[in-house]
């Protein structure tokens, strides 16, 4: 017996005889090698030595003990649940019982993609009940309808969470409504009630835009029912304009502050003291690069195929981004190395997603989190889309055209990609200094003109009486003839 299988090997004795784990030497001969592969299955994706030695192990162990299959058939759904029971049977606190079920889980990950089979979706079923309550079945139906609609624009990957806050945004009003009164037909809504609503929103400390975008959504909303329903919608709802609001204008990072972020990421490559710091640190500049280089948004960064890569070629292609639009990004030669870099420590994984942690397809969350991370140690306020605003604002002081930022960045109006041109365009900050620079200069010279012409004429009057006096002495006329010639010349230069 080895000394990972003695835990259960003592537990076995307070458990009932068919919930017993078997000797490694009883199991089936393919399954005898699982649990070397699965700890290093574990360790290749960021887990601790550790960890591994002193729970999955064990866990594995357990299971190949308790389960009479060959890995390759083992059902996880049906074929774990002996293991509760033994876990259950041994009187393991609720806490304890929760981390077996997480490691279980692992457990079923890692036997799917030995087995080349795909993770199902980690979706949780949508609460209707929460958002609906107090709703009547005619409004709820057309909101879901509406709901589909948009879907159709949704990527894949975010439906769920479009999903979550589709519903939040569309009902709010209506629930809000619903408190106060009663209304069988959107037709008896009233322009008074949808402004009381936007002006509770403002006194409960909402911003001047959020209400702005609830109302906008809302005549969206009706609009769609007026269209495609035939419904009668009130014209005074849907001429409601937007609050006075001053621009939004994009913030960026200065370039000492982008500096400092790519000096720590290449630093972490560097100081990283083990293959899986080293795979996590090189992920987090590849990410970074992509950010900042290549003004990607962060969902196009977790959804990036290895097929959309041309690492050769210096482009990448987004495919359904942000209004199911598909468009090609051009990449630097960094952010290249980076990509390479990255993908050689990527490891094998079941999807093929380009950026995967713990075999897993890597999420925003975790971008955005490591990303804050960095930025909080030098004290910088960094986030993803920061990075992107960054990106447009030093191709436009470096002069490229909006047409051009407008393409890489994926914008589909160009008046989106103006708004970089009023945050701090360094050609206008050149232009206007050489300007006004022109201007003090003009200055200059008229105030050498005006003092000049006050002192020029007594002394051209002198020199004609010094030219009258020495008619006699050529050495003194000459002399006075080129003084004379000088201050005329000086005159002509300030005028």
């Amino acid at each position: 017996m080895t000394r990972h299988e003695a835990p259960n090997a003592r537990a076995n004795r307070r458990v009932a005889p068919h919930l017993r784990s078997r000797p490694r030497e009883e199991w089936r001969p393919e399954n005898r090698a699982v649990p070397e592969e699965y700890a290093d299955w574990l360790i290749r994706g960021g887990i601790g030595p550790s960890t591994v030695h002193n729970y999955h192990r064990p866990l594995i162990h357990l299971v190949l003990g308790l389960v009479d299959k060959p890995w390759g058939e083992i059902d996880p759904k049906t074929d774990f649940t002996i293991v509760m029971e033994h876990y259950h049977a041994r009187g393991i606190c609720e806490r304890s019982l929760e981390d077996r079920r997480w490691q279980l889980q692992q457990l079923a990950r890692y036997l799917r993609q030995r087995r080349g089979e795909p993770d199902p979706p980690d979706i949780r079923p949508l609460n209707f009940p929460v958002y609906f309550q107090g709703l009547p079945e005619w409004l709820t139906t057309v909101i879901l309808a509406y709901g589909q609609v948009r879907e159709q624009h949704w990527k894949p990957s975010c439906r769920h969470q479009r999903w979550i806050g589709y519903l939040g945004r569309s009902t709010l009003f209506w629930r809000w409504l619903f408190a106060q009164k009663t209304i069988s037909a959107p037709a008896e809504l009233c322009r008074e009630d949808v402004v009381a609503y936007l002006e509770e929103r403002l006194a409960t400390g909402r911003s001047t835009s959020t209400a702005n975008l609830e109302l906008l959504a809302l005549q969206e909303f009706l609009r769609y029912l007026q269209a495609e329903k035939g419904w009668d919608i009130p014209e005074p709802v849907l001429r409601i304009r937007p609050f006075p609001q001053p621009p939004s204008l994009p913030r960026y990072l200065t370039d000492e502050e982008v500096i400092q972020l790519r000096d720590l990421h290449e630093q972490a490559v560097v100081e990283a003291s083990t293959p899986n710091k080293r795979r996590d640190a090189l992920l987090d500049r590849a990410c970074f690069y992509l950010l900042w280089h290549g003004g990607l948004r962060c969902g196009e960064i977790t959804d990036l195929l290895l097929a959309d890569l041309d690492l050769p070629g210096k482009r990448l292609r987004i495919t359904r981004s942000k209004g199911a639009k598909d468009r090609t990004v051009y990449l630097t030669a960094v952010v290249v190395a980076a990509l390479q870099e990255y993908l050689a420590v990527r490891g094998p994984a079941v999807t093929n997603h380009v950026f995967v942690y713990r075999h897993r397809p890597l999420c925003k969350d975790l971008v955005r989190g490591r990303l804050k991370a960095k930025g909080k140690r030098v004290g910088i306020r960094a986030y993803p889309y920061r990075l992107r605003h960054t990106c447009a604002t030093q191709l436009l002081n470096a002069g490229a055209r909006l047409e051009t930022i407008q393409y890489q960045l994926g914008h589909d109006q160009l008046h989106t990609t103006q708004v970089y041109a009023r945050v701090y365009d360094e050609t206008a900050a050149t232009d206007y200094y050489q300007a006004i620079a022109e201007v003090e200069e003009r200055l200059t010279l008229v105030e050498r003109s005006a003092g000049a012409d006050a002192a020029i004429w007594p002394r051209l009057l002198h020199l004609l009486e010094e030219i009258s006096r020495s008619c006699g002495d050529p050495e003194r006329q000459e002399a006075a003839v080129a003084e004379m010639r000088r201050w005329i010349v000086l005159k002509a230069d300030a005028t």
